[in-house]
């Protein structure tokens, strides 16, 4: 016949709760400690967030000014080459014929136009990271809450 033992926990006189002797702070003189601890962390919560909004507010402004300067250029750059490459087309059609001058420099545009899609390939992996400051901060403040030492056994407060 199997015996069951039950170990009597003392609790705290009045609350009913568990209490151990050892535990060196109440739970009334914890509940400030853990509401300033929650404050400071959801001002470090903002503070990143703030962070981030600054930085992808200049991250906007200075894409939409790259790309409004590119569509710009892109198309004064088409209405040139295609006056150019027609112009061309009909020097050449004069010497080899119509059709073989639109073929080659359709064919030679073609090429240009691949090797412009590598080039554009390349500069793109090479573009600055989008948040890359807030990121970096968002990084420190994980490794140091992941490297703060916990108490020793001795000093921890467990209300258990």
């Amino acid at each position: 016949m199997a015996q069951s033992y039950s170990r009597r926990v003392p609790t705290r006189a009045g609350t009913g709760l568990p209490c151990n002797p050892g535990v060196q702070a109440s739970s009334e003189e914890m509940v400030p400690l853990l509401k300033r601890m929650f404050d400071e962390l959801e001002r470090l919560v903002q503070g990143h967030l703030a962070l981030a909004r600054l930085e992808l507010g200049d991250d906007a402004r200075a894409l939409g000014r790259r790309m409004v300067a590119t569509v710009v250029v892109l198309l004064v750059m088409l209405v040139g080459t295609a006056l150019l490459l027609t112009s061309l087309s009909l020097f050449l059609g004069a010497a080899l014929g119509l059709g073989w001058g639109f073929l080659i420099v359709g064919g030679l545009t073609v090429v240009g136009a691949g090797v412009g899609v590598l080039v554009a390939k390349q500069r793109q992996g090479q573009a600055e990271p989008i948040l890359d400051d807030s990121r970096e901060e968002a990084e420190k403040t994980v490794n140091a809450l992941e490297h703060t030492k916990p108490e020793p056994e001795e000093k921890r407060h467990d209300l258990h």
